[in-house]
């Protein structure tokens, strides 16, 4: 094989390695911000539980 062939399949490879990581990490930011959300949710629904506790108490 010569340099232009060894060349060619490293950036191939290189590329195919770059393309996974970020699918990857699109998926870990995915879930990351699904829990974000959940998280998020929940405490807004006890903020709002305890907002309508401290008015009723007024």
């Amino acid at each position: 094989m010569n340099a232009t062939t060894i060349l060619c399949i490293l950036l191939l490879s290189l590329s195919i390695a770059m393309t996974l990581f970020w699918m990857v990490r699109s998926i870990i930011d995915t879930i990351q911000e699904h829990k974000r959300d959940k998280r998020n949710a929940k405490w807004e629904a006890e903020y709002q539980e305890a907002r309508m506790k401290s008015l009723e108490n007024k």
